[in-house]
């Protein structure tokens, strides 16, 4: 799903919200025995959806098909119409790419802005790491957040305060255990100049 999003250029988020989907389906409703196929296939469609929002680029079922080398139109269609019936038609939920961007949204200056960025490759990573999978959104935000802070690793910039706890609601000590499973993955992230 990740080389697809990056492929097409799609949205921020879509990733994270392709994740969810895809988890969503697979929760509510068995696939006969999932091959590879059948999970890029869902994955693809789950990533049309949420770039939905960009009118710019409408992603198809053709060029769905093309791109994954699918058998035809009908194959994606009928996948379409198996993850929305899955999902209730209710295409909406948060995610930790959503709360980074609440958690910053009065993000001003370059430091914050590189705290913005930093944070949503942390969680970018986090749906990439299996210790991750158990964690709320909204706590993996925050720990993403939190590492972003103390990557800066600035005196004057405390990885975690009474704002953060307030607008979160999570406190330091109850980011622990998430922040622990991130840690180990956020070293390497955070030595790279491109954030």
């Amino acid at each position: 799903m990740d080389a697809f999003v990056r492929h097409h250029d799609l949205v921020d988020g879509t990733f994270h919200q392709a994740v969810a989907y895809v988890d969503r389906v697979l929760s509510t409703r068995a696939m006969n025995a999932p091959t590879d196929y059948d999970l890029r296939l869902l994955g693809a469609v789950a990533a049309k959806y949420e770039d939905g929002q960009r009118i710019v680029l409408k992603l198809d079922p053709d060029k769905i098909a093309w791109y994954n080398g699918f058998a035809t139109r009908k194959e994606v269609l009928d996948m379409e119409r198996h993850m929305v019936a899955a999902l209730g038609y209710q295409l909406s939920g948060p995610t930790a790419h959503t709360f980074v961007s609440r958690f910053t949204r009065h993000a001003q200056g370059e430091d914050e802005l590189k705290i913005q960025r930093i944070a949503h490759r942390y969680a970018d990573e986090s749906l990439r790491n299996y210790a991750c999978l158990g964690y709320l959104p909204s706590l993996v935000a925050a720990s993403a957040i939190y590492l972003a802070r103390f990557a800066l690793r600035r005196l004057e910039v405390r990885p975690w305060n009474a704002a953060l706890e307030e607008l979160t609601g999570y406190s330091a000590l109850d980011l622990a255990l998430c922040r622990r499973a991130m840690y180990y993955f956020s070293e390497s992230l955070s030595c790279d100049p491109q954030c």
